[in-house]
């Protein structure tokens, strides 16, 4: 059975964070996809990046990963791609990562976590003395109950002609990116619809309008997944400790990708 001094739960933006602070081979990351930073790079969730502070050490290698990739410019980030730069970011933290790997159970005991994880390679208990959980819902506990949390179901669109800049929808958000193309175009999702649900109306909706206020654009690519956002969460987003030595701060909590970057590594750097 292998031990770790931290379980990290979720290769979210925070999660990557949280391992790139720790930088140690005992810290083990698990996430149930492949997608480094997903729930702003699959999820097409590109607001500006927040630049109220000095970046710390951790949070300059991402901006300047994301600067050589010319994926930044005034704030304005182009997310999906910013996937390679976090997933270099967490290769060189040399911290051990299992994808396509879900945690299917926790207890705790002794004063540590036993934990059993599943993955292609099967069932597999590991221990660890702490436990970060990232992921937007939670893993395993009933916090994401106890908070607000919206949903939104985005898409990428490209924009061909030379027209005036949208007006603001009451139907959709609209919004650009690091690129002049570039937007994001998404809706809300509504209480209980499933992904299925939401992407069908998505579709409904551009078809309502793209030739009329979105004329001149193009759809491009659905976002793979829901885009989480919790509006009573304060600039250093949302904490909740669930247990001794395990907390839950759910990596989209934050409005930006930076933001969320930096509030996974503060957590590892105040141990």
């Amino acid at each position: 059975m292998r031990n770790f001094e931290r379980l990290i739960i979720g290769a979210d933006a925070a999660g990557i964070g949280a391992a790139c602070s720790a930088r140690s081979r005992n810290t083990l990351l698990v996430d149930r996809g492949i997608v480094c930073g997903h729930d702003f790079t699959a999820a097409y969730k590109a607001y500006p990046l927040a630049y109220a502070e000095r970046p710390s050490a951790e949070g300059s290698e991402l901006l300047y990963g994301l600067r050589k990739a010319n994926l930044i410019c005034g704030g304005k980030v182009s997310v999906p791609a910013a996937s390679g730069v976090l997933a270099g970011l967490l290769l060189k933290s040399g911290c051990r990562v299992m994808f396509m790997t879900e945690v299917v159970g926790i207890e705790y005991s002794g004063g540590a976590y036993r934990v059993t994880l599943f993955s292609n390679d099967g069932f597999e208990t590991v221990h660890a003395a702490e436990i970060i959980d990232v992921t937007a819902q939670g893993t395993l506990h009933d916090g994401a109950g106890k908070v607000r949390i919206d949903r939104y179901c985005n898409a990428l669109l490209t924009r061909l002609l030379e027209t005036k800049e949208p007006r603001p929808s009451d139907f959709y958000t609209l919004y650009n990116c690091r690129f002049p193309s570039e937007y994001v175009y998404g809706i809300r999702v509504l209480d209980g619809e499933e992904y299925g649900g939401a992407r069908r109306r998505l579709h409904e909706t551009w078809r309502a309008h793209h030739k009329g206020a979105l004329r001149g654009f193009e759809f491009a690519a659905l976002a793979s997944e829901f885009m989480y956002a919790f509006p009573d969460a304060g600039k250093d987003g949302y904490s909740a400790k669930i247990s001794e030595r395990r907390i839950w701060h759910p990596s989209p909590s934050h409005g930006d990708l930076l933001s969320a970057f930096e509030g996974g590594a503060r957590l590892c750097r105040r141990k």
